[in-house]
This record gives structure tokens, C-alpha cells and sequence, in this order.
């Protein structure tokens, strides 16, 4: 007997044991800073809370053990709301500061943020930023027109141009890789399969999207001159002329003043009548108790549950080896059921952020959803940026959705896309045979153009789905099917326009939805607000996410073809196309 494949499984356990060693080292360094970094003490008395926003910010708690146990986690909206409400009631903390730079934020869930600082300020504290970074731009504006007192660094280049979207189209890429793509989009407004069918947009998601993203500039622009006491006038001529310099800023009221970290810290300490600064970064705020809200242990709870990223039909889709950013159907599905089978909760909210993705994802979410209101919990959504396409199914069957002024929303309709892979591999020399024992047994395969009897079947399918969708936006929204075939057709919205169209019942953050699950659930006063699934300790997630990959088969090259093989595979879904709005 050959002895081939047991030389090739010590290889394989070779390269495991590298591949442990090159993880764990980090792992335990992270470990080690986190317990190190680990407190139970409260803030003293004249405590400045220091917060730094860039890049993006997730939804939900940080589920990813590597991110929080080496700190490159780059925080999440529930994380940051926890801290500011706890800070605005906490007698220990002075002030905030806010340091902003290289923000990649949606602006439903920036102007959250700004909503929160402005709390902060209502009770009394201020809140100091300092714009840093080589240049601001209109999101990092937007969240510094919130400050009490605005600084920027001397020598910050200013960008406040107004918004532009931009979406890249692959066609003709694919057409140099000789790949054929095959794109059936149900209606003309259906657009997230144009990126990959058509060299430019269509006079439909042109329409679409300038309509939109004319509404965000307008709140934008509403936003940050009602905050900031600018004339809009002279504020729009500027955001005309879009580059300027940190003195011109100031000289037009944009900021308050020029300077630079330690400067703020001196005027902070003032403000905070300390001898010496103390400041106190938002991890260890909340690791000391001060993201906790006293409530008696009997108060009544609500459910909070997060689904946010592209939808997909699977589970362990996120975890040590795979993607914390995909929102998982199954995963949503069963925190919803475990929310809906807790006696001590009254009522669920539901925070989507998600441009949609698997139908059949989001339908397991519809049907839990579905499951809670018969089981007599009302269930609310809350709407972050981007609610469509399937980020709208998981929604329309809720008892009510509250989308953000400034949320993309809608995009009622399904996509179906395949590549044909044949015309590459014979550029790249190679060959690809194929037995079919049926008819249309190669419907689905990649290396094969449609029939037109096949493109048929496939046509009466999508309708036969774009129809379903319908039929439940129509008993969720009660809505006529007439109307609501005038509202689909893949078109996106506002949320101030989904509004006036009956598509979602009020305008507002996750405040709101909060508020409206205790109107529907008959509960007065607050309520504790309990996380499904449970947050987890960094550690404890981190175990438990290596017991539940399975190392070693994760560097099975089978696992790794078959991943391959699934990037291949055609795509049934009800998604949105990739939008960049600057």
C-alpha cells in the first residue's frame, strides 16, 4: 500500500502546527494586554471620556475575538451609544472628546452618533473635537458639527464638496477575460446585476440614484448649518469651491478654533477644573461599569437583535476562520426564535443594515418574525444605512420599521447572475468537458451559455419570486398589489421617501424603535435593553470559536476547491448593487 497519503497528512499537520504558531503568538500577546487592560474601577471624579471615530463602525457588538483581543476592532454604534448615555448621567465625567479622522461611516448611522453627542451635551457636558488626519470631508464635518467647541489640526486640507456616488462597472473587464456574464434582473430598476451586464447605468438606476442621494446631500447640508448656525446660503457656495484651508474654515464658522491634541487636553482640564488631565478611553469606560444602566433586575426587557452585511442561507459564516461581516439567515433566524421564547422578554427590535443577499436567507428571518408576533411579541425594526433588496424582506413583516431620514431602503425585486467561464479557460489553454445526462442538467454550470428555452424557466422563476416578495411586502405593509408594484421594481428610496410611500411607519433611530416596542408591549417607563445572542467575553468567544471550526479540516484543500467551486456557482438573490457615496 502506498504510503503517499500519509506523508501528505503529516505535511498538512506540518503546516498546521505553522500556521498555530504564527496565530497563537499574537493571540497570546492580545490575551495578555487584554486581562492586563482588564478594570472594575470607576471613572474618577473630573474624567474627560475620549473617544477616536474612523473608518467604519459596526452595527452590533464586535464579534470578531481577534479584533477585540488585539485592539484593532474598530468599535461598533452600540458600543459608542452605551458609553455616551452612560457618560451623559455619570457625575464622574466632565466632557468628551472626539477625536475624527478617515471616517467611512453611513450617514443614517452618523447622524445617530451626532443625536447621541448632542444628549451628551444636554445634560450638560461638553464635547471638544479634533479634526485630524491630512484632510477632512463632509462625513468627518458632519459628526464635528455636533461638538460643543470644534478644533482642527493647523495644517488639515478640507475636502466639504457635497456627495457624489459612484458604482464600478465590470463589463468590459469581463469581456478582456473573455467570461460571459448572464444577468436577469426583475424590473428595470432592479439594478444589482448592471455592474456586471452593462458598461454604464441605466436611465432607471440613474434616476434612482440621483434621487437619493439628492435627499442625503439635502439632510446632510440641512444637518450641519442648523448645528453649526451657518448660513445655508454661503455654506453651499463654499461646499461649491470644496477644497479650502483650516484658517478658511474657521474664518467661515466651520470650526472654533485651530490647534492640536494637547491644546484641547489643556482647555478640557480646564473645563473639567482638575489639576491634571484625565482622560479615559471608551473600552476601558465600559469594562469599569460605565456602559451599564441601573435598572431593577425585574424591569421589563426588550430584545435586541442584529442583522447586518450581505444576507446569506448558512450558518457559521462568521467566527475565527470565516466572515464577521456576513449576516448569516439561519444565525438572525434562531436569535430572533430564542428572543421569542424568553419569558422575560416583552419585545423585540430588530436593527437591519444590510443591502440583502440570499432569499432564502432572508426569508428564514421573515418566517421567525412571523413566528414571534403569533407568540404575541411585538417585533420593531430598526433600519441603519442600508435596508434593501433582502435587507427589506427581513423587515417588511415586522409589527413596525423606523428607518433613518437618510436610510437606503427598498430595492423590491430579485436578480439572478451566472458567469460563463468557458471562454477564459480556453484563453488560458485550458479545456473543460462536460457529460450532461439530462436535458438541462448544465442549467446551472459555468462553463455554458444559457438556451433560451433555460432563460425561459429562469424568467418564470424570478417572477414567480419577485411575485412572493410582493405578495408579503402587500400583508406586511397593507398595501394593494397595484401599489406596491409602483413602489418595486428594484427601486431604491430614502427613508424619508419610503415614508411617504407606506413603505416603513416613522422616520428615527434605534430610539425610536425602542420606543415603539414598549408603546406595543404596554410597557412604561424604561426597559432593559438584552442583547441576542448574549454578548460574549473576548476569550470566551475565541474558545468557542475554535471548537466550533474544526481546525484541521479547515486546510483540507477539499474545503478550500470546494470554496473555489462556490464562488462559481450562479446566484438567486435579492441584493442591491455595490453603491459608494462620498
Amino acid at each position: 500500500m502506498s504510503d503517499k497519503p500519509r506523508r501528505r497528512s503529516k505535511v498538512l499537520w506540518v503546516l498546521l502546527l505553522l500556521v498555530l504558531v504564527v496565530i497563537c503568538a499574537p493571540v497570546a500577546l492580545g490575551v495578555g494586554a487584554y486581562l492586563l487592560l482588564q478594570t472594575d474601577e470607576a471613572a474618577a471624579e473630573g474624567t474627560v471620556l475620549e473617544l477616536r471615530l474612523g473608518a467604519d463602525l459596526a452595527q452590533g457588538p464586535e464579534r470578531d475575538p481577534f479584533a477585540l483581543l488585539t485592539g484593532e476592532s474598530t468599535g461598533s454604534f452600540w458600543a459608542l451609544r452605551r458609553g455616551l448615555r452612560r457618560a451623559a448621567r455619570d457625575a464622574s465625567i466632565a466632557a468628551v472628546l472626539l477625536e475624527v479622522s478617515n471616517v467611512a461611516m453611513d450617514q443614517a448611522t452618523l447622524s445617530e452618533v451626532v443625536a447621541e453627542l448632542e444628549r451628551v451635551e444636554a445634560a450638560g457636558k461638553p464635547v471638544h473635537v479634533l479634526l485630524g488626519g491630512d484632510l477632512v470631508g463632509d462625513g468627518e464635518f458632519a459628526l464635528a458639527s455636533a461638538g460643543t467647541h470644534v478644533w482642527v489640526l493647523p495644517e488639515t486640507m478640507w475636502l466639504v464638496n457635497g456627495f457624489s456616488a459612484t458604482v464600478t462597472f465590470w463589463r468590459g473587464t469581463l469581456e478582456k477575460l473573455h467570461v460571459e456574464p448572464e444577468v436577469l434582473m426583475f424590473r428595470e430598476y432592479k439594478s444589482a446585476g448592471e455592474p456586471y451586464s452593462r458598461r454604464e447605468m441605466s436611465p432607471y438606476f440613474r434616476e434612482a440614484l440621483e434621487d437619493v442621494v439628492g435627499d442625503l446631500q439635502d439632510l446632510y447640508v440641512e444637518g450641519v448649518v442648523t448645528r453649526r448656525g451657518l448660513d445655508r446660503a454661503a455654506f453651499e457656495t463654499l461646499m461649491s469651491r470644496g477644497i479650502f484651508t483650516g484658517p478658511e474654515a474657521l474664518e467661515a464658522g466651520l470650526v472654533d478654533e485651530l490647534g492640536y491634541l494637547d491644546q484641547v487636553r489643556e482647555a478640557l482640564r480646564e473645563v473639567a477644573g482638575t489639576d491634571e488631565y484625565e482622560g479615559l478611553g471608551l473600552s476601558r469606560y465600559l469594562e469599569g461599569g460605565g456602559g451599564t444602566l441601573e435598572l431593577p433586575e425585574d424591569a421589563p426587557q426588550i430584545a435586541l437583535v442584529f442583522g447586518e452585511g450581505p444576507i446569506v442561507a448558512s450558518s457559521g459564516s462568521s467566527g475565527l476562520f470565516g466572515d464577521s461581516e456576513l449576516f448569516a439567515g439561519p444565525e438572525v433566524a434562531e436569535a430572533i426564535r430564542d428572543a421569542a421564547e424568553d419569558d422575560d422578554v416583552q419585545a423585540i427590535v430588530f436593527r437591519v443594515d444590510s443591502p440583502g443577499g440570499s432569499a432564502v436567507g432572508s426569508d428564514l428571518v421573515w418566517r421567525e418574525i412571523q413566528r414571534a408576533r403569533e407568540a404575541g411579541k411585538p417585533v420593531v425594526v430598526s433600519m441603519a444605512g442600508v435596508a434593501g433588496s433582502g435587507g427589506y424582506w427581513v423587515a417588511m413583516g415586522a409589527d413596525a420599521i423606523v428607518a433613518h431620514p437618510n436610510t437606503i431602503t427598498g430595492s423590491i425585486g430579485v436578480v439572478f447572475s451566472k458567469m460563463n467561464v468557458r471562454g477564459f479557460y480556453e484563453w488560458i489553454g485550458a479545456n473543460v468537458e462536460t457529460i450532461d445526462f439530462a436535458e438541462n442538467a448544465g442549467v446551472m454550470s459555468g462553463v455554458s451559455s444559457l438556451t433560451e428555452p433555460q432563460r425561459a424557466a429562469l424568467v418564470a422563476t424570478l417572477e414567480h419570486l419577485y411575485g412572493r416578495f410582493k405578495a408579503k411586502v402587500a400583508e406586511g405593509r397593507s398595501l394593494e398589489l397595484e401599489r406596491v408594484e409602483e413602489l418595486a421594481r428594484g427601486r431604491i428610496w430614502s427613508g424619508r421617501d419610503a415614508l411617504e410611500n407606506g413603505l416603513v411607519d416613522g422616520l428615527g433611530g434605534l430610539d425610536v424603535a425602542l420606543g415603539l416596542a414598549r408603546e406595543r408591549a404596554g410597557i412604561e417607563g424604561e426597559a432593559q435593553v438584552v442583547l441576542f445572542p448574549e454578548e460574549k467575553d473576548p476569550i470566551e468567544q475565541l474558545i468557542e470559536d475554535l471548537l466550533d471550526v474544526g481546525v484541521p479540516g479547515g486546510l483540507d484543500p477539499a474545503t478550500v476547491e470546494a470554496w473555489v467551486e462556490d464562488q462559481r456557482r450562479p446566484r438567486l438573490e435579492a441584493r442591491m448593487p455595490a453603491i459608494e457615496v462620498r
